[in-house]
């Protein structure tokens, strides 16, 4: 089952001073949804539901090629059907292929990206990747590729034979993120250029994430657990959770 919890960061009088739209990405409450494993899409040496290291219901990947993901709305993406996801909001953009609407989610609306991993061996190579499927605008290009985020860069406790989590695995160093095009031109002007987070997020303005995954393909099995992404609501909907905070606050006074 996928979880979700809220947390409000909503600043001062959001209704009293007459309008719901000063609710925004930077003072909206953030969304985290941890992925349903069960149910995600899967490729190649994938085995669900298995009990590694203490934990059950987890999933496997194995070498040479793993790979799962989730949807970054939840349902059917331009690329396959899965019935778990992220619960993001829908873009609308119109991208590659006429995608539009449930296809996708903004990129920008992504403030992070985390799992638990366990590996009995330690260490884990280059390519162990958790990955975005993006795609621009019609607008912008119709472009369509894949940012792929280093592990091996971004998960520094690489102890053998347990649990390990190190937290949102997006804000790493600057050579731990590159992306490659699929379909279009690479804006970032050449094959696997290494970005931080928050260049990618300026170079793909006004991009969307169609899925969001983890590939495997070390030869090595991992197994992860609660795969997990961040991020923010829609403007109206961070205003109906701050209307929602007054009414009750107000309730609770009376």
């Amino acid at each position: 089952m996928r979880t979700q919890t809220l947390t409000s960061s909503m600043a001062g009088a959001l209704l009293f001073g007459g309008t719901l739209g000063g609710a925004t990405a930077a003072n909206a409450g953030v969304v985290t949804n941890t992925l349903d494993l069960a149910t995600a899409g899967a490729y190649g040496n994938v085995t669900k539901n298995q009990t590694v290291g203490g934990l059950s219901n987890v999933t496997t990947l194995g070498g040479p090629v793993g790979v799962t993901w989730g949807s970054a709305t939840g349902g059917n993406s331009p690329v396959g059907t899965e019935t778990s996801g992220f619960g993001m909001q829908q873009s609308g953009n119109a991208g590659v292929g006429g995608w539009a609407g449930t296809d996708g989610a903004f990129l920008s609306d992504v403030t992070g990206a985390s799992f638990d991993w366990y590996n009995a061996a330690g260490g884990l190579g280059g390519t162990f990747r958790l990955f975005m499927h993006v795609y621009s605008p019609t607008a912008q290009g119709n472009n369509d590729g894949y940012l792929q985020f280093d592990m091996s860069s971004l998960l520094p406790s690489q102890v053998g034979g347990q649990w390990n989590s190190t937290g949102n695995y997006l804000t790493g160093p600057a050579g731990s993120a590159w992306y490659s095009p699929f379909n279009g031109s690479n804006p970032f002007g050449g094959v696997n250029i290494y970005q931080p987070w928050a260049q990618i997020q300026t170079t793909l303005a006004g991009w969307s994430v169609a899925r969001i995954g983890i590939i495997n393909d070390t030869g090595m099995t991992v197994s992860i657990n609660n795969f997990s992404v961040s991020s923010v609501p829609a403007p109206g909907a961070a205003a109906l959770f701050g209307l929602a905070g007054a009414f009750m606050g107000r309730r609770r006074r009376n």
